[in-house]
């Protein structure tokens, strides 16, 4: 059984810390790219982290006894690494980061299972979901302009020139996977279905950026990246043919499987990494990043593989 309100917070909660992380990675882009527009570039990037920080503060308050320990035991929100990692990431920039995000993020208290949530926080939690909403809206809008703008050539730099690309695929699905908060409606079985295929391509995409990043750490972790790829290439390809129940529902025992693995593999990458000290990669807390998303993702396809899925507490 889901707690759709808890559900609503955890969710937006880690959407809202990605994006987060996505600001930081695209400000070190626009800090070496030596833009004409670089100064408005960062300006605007700049007063679009303060919206995501806001608001992740604010979620991070809604959320401390409100979100289930299942969720905090994930490292969703938050891993060993997250702190070190975005510290060292923030010196290519020269940027900075409010402490208090982290602080917060490895403070929070789960629910107690008798919790009932009083009618202030059902009204915040809507209306933090009307902002979220909004602020994806307006990131797609301006990593479109600035995926124009920026040349190729220091796009590659950043492993390729689709890497913004990457950036609206994933704000995309976030917006997607909002949708049904907002509209307090239960998830369809088109949407799990949907999730899988983005899921793998998310997973394959990654594999990739991994992969360019890992030579200095380790050829160890070569074979398990590209099994990871191969993977989800293949997942991807499954989720193209007719949609079934049955067909559904081995998609997404295969997809929870590379997730699984993925996950395995990437977390003794990062515990190499920060054990070696080795931080001159192109963006040391993208490492992080995806271990995140990727617990992110398991976290969601666990969630959605419950067969007789009930949701408490909704509409709310």
């Amino acid at each position: 059984m889901i707690n759709y309100i808890s559900f609503a917070i955890e969710n937006s909660l880690v959407i809202t810390r990605l994006m987060y992380d996505h600001v930081i990675f695209l400000k070190v882009i626009i800090y070496y790219a030596g833009s004409n527009n670089n100064d408005n570039y960062e300006k605007h990037f700049d007063e679009v982290q303060d919206m995501y920080k806001d608001l992740l503060l604010d979620f991070l308050t809604l959320a401390n006894g409100s979100v289930s320990a299942k969720f905090l035991r994930e490292h969703i929100l938050i891993t060993e690494y997250t702190d070190i990692l975005e510290k060292k990431t923030c010196l290519l920039s020269r940027m900075k980061t409010d402490p208090k995000i982290n602080e917060l993020s490895l403070s929070l208290k789960p629910k107690k299972s008798n919790k009932e949530y009083t009618k202030y926080e059902k009204e915040t939690l809507k209306t933090l979901l009307k902002k979220l909403e909004l602020i994806l809206k307006k990131s797609i809008e301006k990593y479109e302009l600035l995926n124009y703008e920026i040349d190729e050539n220091i796009m590659e730099m950043f492993f390729d020139h689709n890497f913004i690309n990457h950036f609206i695929d994933e704000t995309k699905l976030f917006l997607y996977t909002l949708d049904f908060f907002v509209k307090q409606i239960k998830f369809t079985p088109s949407f799990v279905f949907c999730l899988n295929f983005e899921v793998a391509k998310m997973l394959n995409e990654h594999s990739k950026y991994v992969y360019q990043m890992n030579n200095p750490v380790s050829d160890v972790f070569n074979e398990p990246i590209k099994k990871s790829s191969t993977e989800s290439h293949d997942i991807m390809m499954e989720s193209g043919t007719t949609m079934s129940p049955s067909s559904s529902k081995q998609i997404s025992h295969e997809c929870i499987d590379c997730t699984t693995d993925f996950i395995k593999w990437n977390e003794e990458l990062l515990k190499r990494l920060v054990h070696m000290g080795y931080y001159q990669v192109i963006i040391p807390l993208l490492y992080d990043h995806i271990l995140r998303e990727a617990n992110y993702f398991n976290y969601l396809l666990d969630t959605f593989d419950n067969e007789h899925l009930v949701y408490e507490n909704l509409p709310f």
